[in-house]
């Protein structure tokens, strides 16, 4: 098969169409030349030899993409070490973070965190299906910059970090370990599913 790879050179004398493919330039260089005994195959004008710089082109393109998409596989399960469900906030946080939560934040996402009109909800299937599968430094983040909504950006980083921990309890997440207020630690907790 002239059209598929490397032809043995007794091959080529047992094929009638040999001398017209040597003659139409299919064969290496239209030469037909043995190359260690072996007569290489030509390629046809209408396709691109594997070894065109095209080709190889491509091929990095591709195995550069493979890797970048491994790498940020690898970097964003790595950001993600720990789970809401891991007990990633105080009792204490939390019950500061309701005071915050009532005087900043109930009139417009509502006393129960039901959210109203345009307001989202801070709780429930809601609150989990704009969240799941982002970080607690996320939330913190829009919550510390964009938050309240008449004052954007006047919580500390503390009154926003008691915030979280109240929507965790009110989530029924499990209180344990003081939750962090530098976004580094925060970005390393993932909102999920309560258990």
């Amino acid at each position: 098969m002239a059209s598929r790879g490397v032809v043995c050179s007794h091959e080529q004398r047992a094929r009638p169409a040999y001398a017209a493919e040597l003659a139409s330039g299919w064969l290496d260089g239209g030469t037909g030349a043995p190359v260690n005994g072996w007569v290489l195959a030509g390629i046809p004008k209408n396709r691109v030899p594997l070894g065109t710089a095209m080709n190889k082109t491509s091929i990095s393109m591709v195995l550069v993409g493979g890797v970048f998409a491994a790498a940020l596989t690898v970097t964003v399960g790595a950001q993600a070490t720990r789970s809401s469900n891991d007990g990633v906030y105080t009792a204490d946080q939390a019950t500061k973070g309701d005071a915050v939560y009532k005087e900043q934040c109930a009139a417009c996402h509502g006393d129960n965190l039901e959210g109203s009109g345009p307001m989202p909800p801070l709780a429930g299937k809601d609150f989990l299906a704009n969240w799941q599968g982002k970080t607690i430094g996320d939330l913190f983040e829009k919550t510390q910059t964009s938050m309240p909504a008449t004052a954007p950006g006047t919580l500390t980083p503390e009154q926003a970090t008691n915030v979280m921990a109240y929507l965790l309890s009110v989530g029924k997440y499990p209180a344990g370990t003081p939750l962090p207020d530098k976004m580094d630690d925060l970005k390393k907790i993932s909102i999920d599913t309560p258990k």
